[in-house]
């Protein structure tokens, strides 16, 4: 499980939201050469005491990235967050979960291991982590 984290350079006035990512360790794909879709899901919780209220018309945008163990982009997904779009609010301790899809251009046959990096544009909401994807 992978938690979010504020940037330290960041000020905490403002309400935000926490994001968690869930995903099976390790995570188990068809095969190496071509791995398909894998399935993560993102909660998404207001973790204040706070209502949390959106700010854009089309929400926000979410973005995942996975860097593998050289630091290259494998694999990039953005997507509007339209259930987060104004007027949305979520009270304290609400929240909710996203499914999320990626693709895998290739794996090597012994797995790797990758670091994952989840934002909400705009908003301070980072998560990053690792993740490690195996063939069966």
């Amino acid at each position: 499980m992978l938690r979010s984290h504020l940037p330290k350079e960041e000020p905490a006035g403002d309400v935000t939201l926490s994001l968690m990512l869930h995903a099976p360790h390790p995570v188990v794909v068809a095969n190496a050469s071509e791995p398909g879709k894998v399935l993560l899901h993102l909660e998404i919780r207001n973790k204040t005491l706070q209502a949390w209220e959106g700010s854009t018309e089309a929400g926000p945008l979410l973005e995942l990235v996975l860097l593998d163990a050289e630091g290259r982009e494998r694999s990039r997904q953005t997507r509007q967050c339209r259930m987060l779009a104004y007027p949305t609010r979520l009270e304290p301790g609400r929240g909710f979960n996203l499914p999320l899809f990626f693709n895998l251009p290739g794996l090597s046959s012994s797995g790797e291991d990758f670091r994952v990096e989840v934002r909400l544009v705009p908003g301070r909401e980072v998560l990053t982590g690792h993740l490690r994807v195996e063939p069966r």
